[in-house]
């Protein structure tokens, strides 16, 4: 090669390294200062929707973050997508560092995977490109991601702030065809007029301060700004809806998904041959469901370009595949339901975040699971069930939760407002939340101490509810060995060393409850002193379902969950002991929960009761000391002593 040649090689080398203009014009950028737990501070967070008449559209992300402490590093640009609608055109990264030395990211830092680990059925991927140390302290990580996608989606979400780091410069920009319609609404922010040329909409958010993970937060949705836009054909146009109502949007679901439920003769007779000993109409849902819950979960998104993922398979393919994710298991309970005459409606519901749907901007992109609402008769009761005005009475299930049986549903899914898609009729409705009390633990200690402050004791916790579910599935998909090893480590960190010798769980899903008999010894669970002094703990004999919250300044609300609590313990004393001092009963009181205590002596024994009930309650920051306060006197109280001596 001439020397001429290696010198224009080099040149045009050089030159690909270069980041662009716009990734320069961010770093350079001044920026607060900010506390030394923030490690890095988002320079530009933007993002291009560009959209063509046929509703094909292109996604421009762009994200330039500065490194600002020497704590480890690791970042990244990343995009979902689906393999058979769309495609990611585009993925560059480059890193820039103090001195102005510029590197651009090779393929080789490309790394693409299914969205569901190691789910070798989903065309729905996630494709990043990151970096690490090499990102020195004030220096940054710059990068572009060129997506596009064939979709009758017209809604379109983009997060202002997605992570707790600060942000510099925020921008979403919407480009329409001519004479198309655009409206956008944001969240947890004060309102943003976008700036319009031609039919191009730009809104933009500047200095969105730091925030900071504190315990028992509110959902990322609901505290950092967001827009959702909505965009459309002046009268709409073909398959591309004008959506404005949620009537709309079931309307417009109902049309994709209503056909995906044919009664097949498959379908019809194992709907015929799962109901064959079931008498009411409760009986033929519940077993119906208990068939659909053994369905293998399998997180497959197709046809993601018709309906964003929302369309399921056909009922008699997933029942001869015998998998399917949650659209498709929900689906196959309603072919199931309708070829035994009972009509039921699929869902469309917020998992995960409970409260973050916003009613005022009907899109179905603010949903991540799909549910069942069962139309059922008035003779048919449940917890669940809730009257749905031109709908009648709906019971609420979910099919892809394998421990939650009929009559309950996840907590992370009550209360919250979910789609019910039945067409012209249906509605944005709010998910059943079931009464305090019907989540809840309750359990029996009967123990024995011997002189030098040992015990032997036997717990049995009944857990109702949502109490049971994580036990139920532990049970069901942990080894019993190992099931050992956790409730053994529990019992360790509150009494010390023990035996755990007996561990027997007995689930009772028709009467909506799991026990658990624990049979263990301790050591020293009694404290001699001053050789004449025993000291003892009866609620550490109980774990109290309590929070832990810092000494420190708050910034967020806290979240605080309904849940009641039942403890009962007895501890046979031995002999030659008297009572010393005895705690007073407690009663605790606040707008957050309510707390008792008793603590009685009756001949050699101890009894000690307490229970705590939770009250759901978003509590402002300002209240942050009141809440703190509860819990460390609740915490306190519980662990309250009983003082014997020796006669």
């Amino acid at each position: 090669m001439s020397r001429v040649l290696w010198l224009l090689f080099c040149a045009a080398a050089w030159a690909g390294d270069e980041a662009p203009g716009w990734v320069r014009t961010a770093a350079a950028q001044s920026h607060a200062g900010y506390p030394g737990r923030v490690q890095a501070v988002i320079l530009l967070s933007e993002e291009t929707l560009a959209v063509d008449n046929s509703g094909k559209r292109v996604m421009t992300e762009r994200g330039v973050i500065k490194r600002l402490t020497s704590d480890a590093f690791r970042v990244a640009g990343s995009r979902h997508f689906d393999t058979r609608s769309g495609k990611i055109r585009e993925m560059r990264a480059w890193v820039v560092n103090p001195g102005g030395k510029e590197v651009r990211l090779g393929k080789d830092r490309i790394v693409e995977s299914s969205v569901a680990d190691g789910d070798a059925y989903s065309e729905y991927k996630v494709r990043s490109i990151g970096a690490g140390e090499e990102v020195l302290p004030g220096g940054v990580f710059a990068y572009e991601i060129v997506e596009e996608e064939q979709t009758v989606f017209t809604t379109y979400p983009f997060r202002f702030q997605q992570t707790l780091w600060p942000v510099v410069e925020a921008r979403f920009t919407l480009q329409l065809p001519a004479g198309w319609e655009a409206t956008g609404l944001v969240f947890n922010h004060a309102a943003v007029v976008p700036s319009v040329v031609n039919n191009s909409y730009t809104w933009e958010l500047q200095n969105l301060p730091a925030r900071e993970a504190e315990p028992h937060m509110p959902p990322y949705a609901n505290i950092l700004p967001w827009i959702g836009v909505t965009y459309f054909p002046s009268g709409g146009s073909g398959a591309l809806r004008k959506l404005e109502r949620w009537s709309s949007v079931s309307k417009w679901m109902s049309e994709l998904t209503d056909r995906q439920s044919e009664v097949t003769p498959a379908v019809q007779a194992r709907a015929d041959q799962l109901t064959a000993g079931a008498v009411s109409e409760l009986d033929k849902i519940r077993a119906i469901a208990a068939f659909v819950q053994k369905t293998t979960y399998v997180s497959v998104q197709l046809n993601l370009s018709r309906g964003g993922g929302y369309v399921p398979n056909r009922a008699d393919t997933v029942l001869t595949r015998n998998y399917g994710d949650c659209k498709d298991k929900a689906n196959l309970m309603k072919a199931l339901l309708k070829a035994k005459g009972i009509e039921s409606y699929l869902v469309s519901i917020m998992s995960g975040a409970p409260g973050t749907v916003r009613e005022e901007w009907p899109s179905t992109q603010q949903f991540n699971h799909a549910i069942l609402a069962v139309k059922v008769s008035p003779e048919t009761k449940a917890p669940t069930v809730v009257g749905v005005e031109g709908l009648g009475n709906l019971l609420f299930f979910d099919a892809t939760d394998s421990y939650t049986p009929v009559g309950d549903l996840p907590d992370d899914e009550q209360g919250t407002l979910a789609l019910v898609i039945a067409g012209e009729q249906g509605a944005l409705v709010r998910a059943p939340k079931l009464a305090v009390g019907s989540s809840r633990a309750e359990s029996e200690t009967r123990a024995r101490m011997n002189p030098e402050g040992g015990i032997e004791a036997s717990t049995v916790r009944r857990l109702h509810g949502q109490r049971a579910t994580s036990l139920r599935g532990a049970t069901r998909e942990i080894a019993v060995n190992d099931l050992r090893k956790r409730f053994e480590a529990s019992l360790t960190r509150r009494l010390g060393g023990l035996q755990l010798r007996t561990i027997r769980p007995e689930d009772r899903p028709g009467e909506g409850r799991l026990d658990l008999t624990l049979e263990y010894a301790a050591l020293q669970f009694g404290r001699i002193m001053q050789g004449r002094l025993l000291v003892v703990t009866p609620g550490a004999l109980v774990s109290t379902a309590t929070y832990s919250l810092p000494n420190k300044a708050r910034t967020l609300p806290v979240r605080v969950e309904a849940d009641v609590q039942k403890d009962s313990v007895t501890i046979d004393t031995p002999a030659g002991f008297t009572l010393d001092e005895l705690p007073e009963a407690v009663a605790i009181e606040s707008p957050y929960g309510i707390y008792r205590a008793d603590w009685k002596m009756k001949g050699q024994t101890i009894e000690f009761t307490q229970t705590l009930e939770l009250k759901e309650a978003l509590a402002p920051p300002g209240d942050y000391d009141k809440v703190r306060d509860f819990f460390e006197r609740v915490n306190g109280a519980s662990l309250a002593t009983v003082v014997l001596v020796k006669k």
